[in-house]
């Protein structure tokens, strides 16, 4: 439940743009339970919607090999390591997509 808790305060605090405050509350709710995929993917996407890119891709390349539809995760894979200079990286996750 406490990881619900800190799921729900995170939701809270990103609506109302408390980037770092809700962060915090997305890792603490990994910390009650890091294998909820819900939990994981959307501390992955406010990293990259606020620019902690390098978290961002640490966070989306733990949620890719569990997700079915894996085309956005390349996609957002593709552009952030290119957007960071990884560009060996962002070519070679693009040919998974072209």
């Amino acid at each position: 439940m406490r990881g619900q808790e800190a799921f729900q305060r995170a939701k809270e605090y990103a609506r109302v743009l408390e980037v770092f405050h809700a962060k915090r509350a997305f890792e603490e709710s990994l910390e009650w339970d890091s294998e909820n995929l819900l939990y994981r993917e959307d501390l992955a996407w406010h990293l990259h919607i606020f620019g902690f890119i390098e978290e961002a891709l640490a966070q989306f390349y733990q949620v890719l090999p569990r997700e079915e539809d894996k085309t956005p995760y390349y996609e957002v894979l593709g552009w952030d390591n290119r957007r960071i200079g990884r560009f060996n990286e962002s070519i070679s996750i693009f040919s998974h997509l072209y």
